[in-house]
């Protein structure tokens, strides 16, 4: 019963994060041909994983089910290393090569500069 709470859990939280990803793909994509929106979900996702993590583990301030529904539902509903791979497939066969390279150094890049951010506030 205790295995079925989790699965529910992370189930229900994935739903928002899903919509929300779909309704953020919609909305950028009648304003650029730059994959904006993959990109704030990732590093929005990013940022929230590390906080949950970072405080968990420091603190166990947080409960297991409730940080296994965050973590693995709505981070994981939320973000999209297959739509990045995606993104990046179709600015290379637009030849779209500064857009690339540009996109790669900010999912990238953005990413470590939070691990970085979220290491130096756990040792604060």
């Amino acid at each position: 019963m205790k295995e079925v709470k989790r699965q529910l859990a992370i189930f229900l939280a994935a739903l928002p994060a899903a919509w929300l990803r779909y309704h953020l793909a919609l909305y950028f994509s009648d304003l650029s041909v730059f994959p904006w929106a993959t990109l704030l979900v990732n590093l929005a996702g990013t940022a929230l994983l590390l906080f949950l993590v970072q405080d968990y583990l420091k603190k166990k301030a947080f409960n297991q089910h409730l940080v296994l529904a965050l973590g693995v539902g709505f981070c994981g509903g939320l973000t999209t290393f297959s739509g990045f791979l995606l993104d990046l497939l179709q600015l290379l066969e637009r030849a779209a090569y500064i857009q690339l390279s540009l996109y790669t150094a900010l999912m990238l890049g953005g990413s470590f500069l939070l691990l970085l951010l979220a290491r130096k506030r756990g040792q604060v």
